[in-house]
């Protein structure tokens, strides 16, 4: 059975998100590389394990949760800063 993706409801599916597997088509896949400082320390080519292919939504998602996360420990860095600032000045 030919599986359509399910935004684009005319178009065949080419994968499934692997996040909320939902088919999606060609055009709507979008490839996300998970990556952090070990793997890119000790891995010279990034592996198809570290390759997600996720719908537009699932990436709006994971974007999100990565700005919020940046936004957060900045935020904290910021004020740990400024505390020893003050805290150097009395």
């Amino acid at each position: 059975m030919t599986k359509y993706c399910y935004i684009h409801d005319k178009k065949e599916a080419f994968k499934e998100c692997e996040n909320c597997e939902k088919a999606i088509c060609h055009d709507c896949a979008d490839t996300y590389w998970q990556t952090n400082a070990l793997s890119a320390m000790f891995l010279p080519e990034k592996t198809k394990q570290q390759k997600m292919t996720y719908c537009p939504k699932c990436i709006r998602k994971t974007r999100i949760k990565s700005t919020l996360l940046t936004s957060f420990f900045l935020i904290l860095i910021l004020s740990f800063i400024i505390v020893t600032i003050i805290f150097a000045r009395m």
